[in-house]
């Protein structure tokens, strides 16, 4: 392996991620090189977030922001043949009328930043996918956008780091952690790892959960907090997209309330994640 270069334009901590491939493939786009990636497990990463994330992407939010970053990842994704368009639910239980009143502002607001969403009754919901319990749920949110990465964000960071690197524009360094970020005149000029320190004219720190334990040796406080999903999993028996049209259930995803199982029918390896639908929105594709 090549040894650590003493200086980059660029040092990306956090290279295995999808956050990390994407701020690199996005300098390039703009005409950066000379950058250097550093990660603490392998590339693409096998504990960080994008190691096991849900890989939904759903497009309505609250916030101007999220729908617009959520929109670009779903064209981005589309562009490079990793994203399957197939819908999702968001669905209300029976004794949950809070819950359905912020399906129906979420609906409004998703029409206020012009995504599809709207609300669908129960019996339209179980259609959609039989496996809901209809007596359990009041109505559900249809996002007709949403969809899936595909065949899974870890790949897609891997594949963006390979063509970084192919271009010539970006070196990466594996199992190699950032331990401490050096400032001068309160500017951050350089990171130390345990194979030795780089300088650098710029810092981009994209080390998810982690970030903040390496922007404290800068004095710098991330507002950074660990968030838990439940999950589990249920073999569907669909190894292909061919057999998810095919199939009894229908090939879409959803993304349910507080203690309501949300299952996901993918084209993946036949496994469906589960996911409580905490956060889903994935507005970390873009600079």
């Amino acid at each position: 392996m090549a040894d650590l270069p003493k200086h980059a334009r660029v040092v990306v901590i956090g290279q295995g991620g999808i956050v990390g491939a994407s701020v690199v493939h996005h300098l390039i786009e703009e005409g950066w090189d000379d950058i250097v990636g550093l990660e603490k497990s392998a590339i693409p990463t096998d504990i960080g977030s994008t190691s096991h994330a849900s890989d939904f992407c759903y497009m309505t939010s609250h916030d101007k922001l999220t729908v617009w970053t959520s929109q670009y990842s779903r064209e981005f994704y589309k562009k490079r043949g990793n994203y399957i368009e197939i819908g999702g639910l968001e669905v209300a239980r029976k004794d949950d009328d809070d819950r359905m009143l912020e399906l129906i502002r979420k609906v409004g607001s998703g029409k206020a930043f012009g995504t599809k969403a709207h609300m669908i009754s129960a019996a339209e919901a179980k259609e959609k996918f039989p496996l809901l319990e209809k007596d359990q749920i009041q109505g559900a949110m249809w996002d007709p956008e949403a969809g899936l990465v595909t065949p899974r964000s870890q790949t897609v960071a891997g594949d963006l780091v390979d063509e970084a690197v192919a271009s010539g524009k970006l070196k990466t360094f594996a199992y190699t952690p950032a331990t401490k970020v050096l400032v001068e005149d309160g500017v951050a000029v350089g990171v130390e790892t345990p194979k030795g320190t780089i300088m650098a004219d710029h810092i981009v720190l994209c080390a998810g959960i982690w970030g903040s334990l390496i922007s404290e040796t800068a004095n710098v406080k991330l507002p950074l907090c660990r968030s838990s999903t439940h999950c589990c999993s249920l073999d569907l028996g669909i190894t292909s997209k061919a057999q998810a049209k095919t199939s009894s259930i229908p090939y879409c995803a959803i993304r349910a309330t507080p203690l309501t199982c949300a299952i996901q029918a993918t084209q993946r390896h036949p496994r469906a994640a589960c996911s409580s639908g905490v956060t889903t929105n994935p507005p970390n594709h873009v600079l």
